[in-house]
């Protein structure tokens, strides 16, 4: 397994305080053989320099992406990354973690055991995060139990209605790149693009342990910090209006009707049309059959009071 190459996809934005640190983290992996495919979406600070200066220290060890457009946002950045990738085993990486030793090597192998010498199907592997502070002081051991997550609630309906893994800390094959590539502007976030058509058309499976420290801090750029998942976070915690309700499902709706052109563009998973389809229009069907839907096609959250509030309100 060491001879197998990967390639990291690092997306940056005025991350100069933390970044060097990452990097270091990457270099001080157990799996040796990878290359950095990064790319600045326009800042402002020294995140640029920091990535030029490691070039210099480590060459062939990371590839610059340069072009005209900023500030496209981490999907867009992420996407481009994805088109320049040129390996069978691809991570995702955010500039301010930091990789524990093992993160490659450990996911790497649950990775090629899941695609089991079928590189035609999609993999998708993913695995817990320790949160920590802007010092690498761990706040919460596991997010999975902080955010009360169910590593195993993978299956499409699931995923439609609440996203389980982290772009950080996850990886694919090769397969599931060329499947989503390019991610739709109708996606919500690339972790949650890539792993609803890997629900649809492959294989998904996890690591039950950290392996990154996710750091949080005020300029965060991931999804602990996207302002989608706080409004999200403050409706699921809160008594929340039809309202506000119905906004956060459009954007769920939105990014479903994107995965059901995917399919149909490729011709792939097209036996999940109907699951996607019933999601889709959920609401414009009588009473009834909505909370039927809602229960034959598991479109459940991973707490079963939220469960219980959607189906009530949906």
């Amino acid at each position: 397994m060491r001879d197998i190459s990967v390639d990291i996809l690092l997306a940056t934005y005025n991350g100069e305080h933390h970044l060097s640190t990452q990097l270091n983290s990457i270099i001080n992996q157990s799996h040796t053989n990878w290359r950095i495919y990064a790319r600045d979406d326009g800042s402002t600070d020294a995140t640029k320099s920091i990535l030029e200066t490691f070039r210099d220290n480590h060459p062939n060890k990371i590839v610059i992406l340069e072009d005209s457009r900023k500030n496209v946002g981490a999907r867009e950045n992420f996407s481009i990354l994805m088109t320049a990738s040129k390996s069978e085993y691809i991570f995702f990486c955010d500039q301010d973690d930091f990789w524990l030793p093992e993160k490659l090597e450990k996911t790497l192998e649950k990775l090629i055991a899941l695609e089991n010498q079928q590189p035609q199907i999609p993999c998708f592997v993913f695995s817990d995060l320790s949160m920590a502070d802007e010092n690498l002081n761990i706040i919460a051991p596991s997010l999975w139990k902080k955010d009360k997550l169910n590593p195993n609630a993978v299956g499409l309906g699931n995923l439609l209605m609440q996203n389980v893994p982290y772009g950080c800390a996850m990886a694919i094959n090769k397969a599931l790149l060329n499947l989503g590539t390019p991610i739709d502007s109708k996606a919500i976030l690339q972790d949650h693009w890539l792993v609803l058509l890997a629900a649809a058309t492959g294989k998904i499976n996890h690591l039950a342990e950290p392996t990154i420290l996710h750091r949080i801090h005020q300029n965060n750029a991931s999804r602990a910090a996207d302002p989608l998942k706080k409004e999200i976070g403050n409706d699921l915690n809160s008594v929340i209006s039809n309202k506000n309700m119905m906004v956060y499902l459009n954007k769920l709706q939105n990014q479903a009707l994107g995965i059901k052109e995917r399919l149909e563009e490729r011709k792939m998973g097209l036996e999940n049309i109907d699951i996607l389809d019933a999601f889709i229009k959920i609401r414009q069907y009588p009473f009834i059959l909505r909370k039927y839907n809602f229960i034959k096609y598991r479109f459940f959250k991973n707490q079963l009071k939220q469960t219980i509030k959607w189906l009530i309100r949906i």
